[in-house]
């Protein structure tokens, strides 16, 4: 793919994609990093947390794409096309597996709540009483602990999301 055909795929991003590729991008070239990782570094070589802080606050959502897409770029034209390209080849992979991870554990939660009926578990406890007039009481008491679809569904989707 020639540099001007990479250009115009990434003026063509839309605000979230162009944020995604940048992402990726970032982690292709300058490895993994959590963004606290990333602000604290900042803030170290400027000085000043509450500069950061400010700037990405004032930052709309608009411009911080457009900074992305000039990050991509200059990053197709300085040595890197196939970073970049590789990383807008990946835009919405990640978005669209997890989407499709989550419908699923959906899908199992609500079959499971279908196939109990709600109930996660039910105990019955009896008690039967004998009168001095030599009577009979059976006391039942039946307890259901229902389901909790995101109580089921936490631990997988942390495991899923967590490595993804």
């Amino acid at each position: 793919m020639t540099v001007t055909v990479l250009l115009d795929r990434i003026a063509g991003l839309s605000d979230d994609a162009a944020l995604e590729a940048a992402n990726l991008l970032a982690g292709d070239i300058l490895g993994v990093a959590s963004d606290s990782d990333v602000a604290d570094e900042l803030s170290a070589a400027l000085g000043s947390r509450a500069q950061i802080q400010s700037a990405i606050e004032a930052a709309t959502p608009h411009e911080s794409a457009e900074l992305a897409r000039s990050v991509l770029a200059v990053s197709a034209v300085t040595g890197h096309a196939d970073e970049v390209t590789d990383a807008l080849d990946a835009t919405g992979e990640k978005a669209l597996l997890i989407e499709i991870t989550l419908i699923g554990l959906l899908a199992l939660g609500v079959l499971h709540t279908v196939m109990t009926r709600g109930a996660k578990s039910k105990t019955t406890d009896s008690a039967v009483t004998i009168a001095t007039d030599g009577s009979i009481t059976v006391h039942t008491t039946e307890k259901t602990k229902n389901f909790s679809l995101g109580e089921a569904i936490a631990p997988l989707a942390q495991k899923l999301l967590g490595s993804s």
